[in-house]
C-alpha cells in the first residue's frame, strides 16, 4: 500500500524509532517516544517489523582482518558490538549512536589493542561491561572511550556477566577445566568460587542471580540459583540441555536452548524464580540461539526464525533470511548479528518497531506498521505540546495496518502519535 509521507515532531516523553521519508530524502529520527505526525505527501508502509532486517556495513578493524563479532548491547544512546580481529589474538569494540554508522575503537593505536576476544558486553550500573579472554575487563561510561583491566585471577575467559545486588557476577568460558563463577564490586578486581557444573548462561532479575549450567551427557541439566552471589542453590531438570540464552521479563526467568540428541530438539523453559522450570513448546524445529524481554514482550531468535511471547508459553514464529545469534534494543529497533559462523561476521538491523504515516485526509488514515500482535495506542492534539487525547487502543492484527479518525477536524489540523506494548 502507498501512502503519502509524514511530518514528524518528537515528544521527548514517548518511546519509538521513526524513519519516515520527507520530500523524497530518507530521515530519521530518533527519540525516546513516539512519532507525532501530520500530512504531507509519499511513504511506503512495512511488514511486520521483526521479518525486516539491513546488513550494516562495518569499517574493518586494523589490518586485512575482518571483525567477528559475539554480542552487542544497548545504553546511553548508544549500540556496543564485541568480538575478534578474525586470524588475531585481538577484540574488537565497535559503537554507534544509531545502529547504522559504525566506529572501532583505538584500531589505529598499537599501544591500545585490546588483547584477546571479547565475548560479551552489557549495560549496567550507568556504564558499559565487556568481557572476554584473559579475564580482561573493558569498561566505559559513553560506549566510546574505555578503560581496560587485566587483573583477571588466571589463564581462561569469561562466557557471560551480569549485574545485580551491587556487584558484577561472571561466568568461567574455561568449562572443561575451571567450573567457576567470579564476583566483582568494581569490575577490576575478580574473586574466584569453584563450581561443581560447567556454566553456560547468567542472568538476574527478581532480587536473583540464575546460572544455567551446560550438559555434555547424562540425562539431567543444573540451574543455580543466588540472592547475594555467594551462596548458589542447586535445581535439576529431566533432560540434558545446552542453554544458549537467559532473560528475566514479566516475573519470570526464560532460557533457551537446545536438548542433546539426534536431531538437537529447540527448548524454551521458564521459571518464576530460578529452582523450578517448567519446559514450554516453541513451536519450531529452529534452534534458538538467544532470548532477551523488549518492553513486556520476549523476543527469541535463532537459525532463520524469531519467535515472540508475552507470558514465555505461548509463541509465535516469525520466518527471516538470517540466523540471529545475539541481538539487542535500542532506539526502537533491534541490532542482531548474524550467526552463520562461528561468531557472527555481520551486524543486522531492523526496522523501526513502530512506524506512522497520514495517508489521508477527511477523514484521516493512518498507516501502521509494527509488530503484529502488539498493542497500539494512539493519541491526538491539536498542538504538539498537547494535551493530547487518547482516540484508540486496539491490537495491531497485520502490518502495515491503515487505521481511520473518523473524528479527525476539517480541515485536519491534527497532530498524532503512539506507542506499543505487547
Amino acid at each position: 500500500m502507498k501512502l503519502p509521507s509524514l511530518q514528524i515532531r518528537r515528544q521527548r516523553s514517548w518511546n519509538v524509532v521513526i524513519r519516515y521519508a520527507l520530500t523524497s530524502r530518507l530521515v530519521e529520527w530518533v527519540g525516546l517516544a513516539c512519532l507525532i505526525a501530520t500530512y504531507l505527501a509519499g511513504a511506503t508502509a512495512r511488514a511486520d517489523s521483526l521479518q525486516n532486517w539491513t546488513v550494516r556495513q562495518i569499517p574493518p578493524p586494523e589490518g586485512p582482518w575482518l571483525a567477528g563479532h559475539w554480542d552487542v548491547t544497548y545504553g546511553n544512546g548508544m549500540f556496543v558490538a564485541v568480538g575478534h580481529k578474525q586470524w588475531t589474538d585481538y577484540g574488537t569494540i565497535y559503537s554507534s549512536p544509531d545502529g547504522v554508522n559504525w566506529t572501532p575503537w583505538h584500531d589505529a593505536d598499537p599501544t591500545l589493542r585490546i588483547n584477546g576476544e571479547l565475548r560479551r558486553v552489557i549495560f549496567a550500573d550507568g556504564k558499559f561491561m565487556a568481557v572476554g579472554w584473559g579475564y580482561n575487563t573493558y569498561t566505559s561510561q559513553d560506549g566510546t572511550n574505555w578503560m581496560g583491566f587485566a587483573n583477571g585471577p588466571g589463564i581462561g575467559f569469561f562466557q557471560d556477566v551480569c549485574f545485580g545486588q551491587g556487584k558484577h557476577v561472571a561466568i568461567d568460558g574455561n568449562m572443561e577445566l575451571s567450573k567457576s563463577i567470579l564476583t566483582s564490586s568494581d569490575g577490576r578486581i575478580w574473586r574466584r568460587q569453584a563450581f561443581a557444573r560447567a556454566t553456560r548462561r547468567i542472568g538476574f532479575g527478581g532480587g536473583r542471580f540464575v546460572v544455567a549450567c551446560q550438559s555434555f551427557t547424562g540425562t539431567t541439566t543444573s540451574f543455580y540459583w543466588s540472592s547475594n552471589g555467594d551462596n548458589w542453590f542447586r535445581a535439576e531438570i529431566d533432560f540434558a540441555l545446552v542453554p544458549t540464552g537467559l532473560t528475566w521479563g514479566n516475573g519470570m526467568f526464560v532460557a533457551v536452548g537446545f536438548k542433546l540428541g539426534t536431531p538437537y530438539t529447540p527448548t524454551i523453559l521458564t521459571s518464576p524464580d530460578g529452582a523450578s522450570w517448567t519446559p514450554q513448546n516453541p513451536g519450531v524445529t529452529n534452534l534458538l540461539s538467544s532470548v532477551e524481554c523488549i518492553n513486556g514482550l520476549f523476543v527469541a531468535t535463532g537459525d532463520s526464525v524469531i519467535l515472540t511471547s508475552t507470558n514465555g508459553v505461548n509463541w509465535d514464529a516469525r520466518t527471516i533470511t538470517n540466523n540471529l545469534a545475539r541481538f539487542a534494543y535500542g532506539n526502537g529497533t533491534l541490532v542482531g548479528i548474524s550467526g552463520n559462523s562461528r561468531w557472527g561476521q555481520d551486524l543486522l538491523q531492523s526496522d523501526p518497531l513502530l512506524h506512522l504515516a497520514v495517508a489521508r485526509e477527511n477523514p484521516s488514515e493512518v498507516g501502521i506498521s509494527g509488530i503484529q500482535g502488539t498493542t497500539i495506542q494512539i493519541e491526538s492534539a491539536s498542538d504538539p505540546s498537547g494535551p493530547w487525547q487518547v482516540l484508540d487502543t486496539f491490537p495491531l492484527s497485520t502490518s502495515p495496518y491503515l487505521w481511520t479518525d473518523s473524528t479527525s477536524p476539517q480541515p485536519p489540523l491534527r497532530f498524532y502519535r503512539a506507542n506499543w506494548s505487547p
